[in-house]
């Protein structure tokens, strides 16, 4: 099993729209301490909640929004979700 790589201090950046980060490497930050990191595996479609995967001794932990947590990423991840919106086509709101 690889380690999952630690994003660190100097090289991450706080990301609000959890809703975004399904299959992203995070550090889940509390109070401005590192309380964990790892890969997002799931995510409510309001963005509020998503689950953090199994790692080595570390079960599959459910990570709240509203409980004060903050999901930081490094920039290559930033990009990469930037690079996949781009990608994306334009959804249009059909109205009657």
């Amino acid at each position: 099993m690889t380690d999952l790589p630690h994003v660190g201090p100097l090289s991450a950046y706080p990301f609000h729209d959890w809703a975004k980060l399904q299959g992203t490497t995070v550090e889940v930050r509390r109070e401005g301490m590192v309380v964990r990191h790892g890969l997002i595996d799931a995510v409510t479609a309001d963005g509020t909640i998503v689950w953090l995967s199994q790692h080595g001794l570390l079960n599959r932990t459910l990570i709240d929004k509203t409980s004060g947590y903050e999901l930081w990423i490094a920039p290559a991840e930033l990009q990469r979700i930037y690079l996949l919106e781009q990608s994306q086509p334009e959804r249009t709101t059909q109205r009657d």
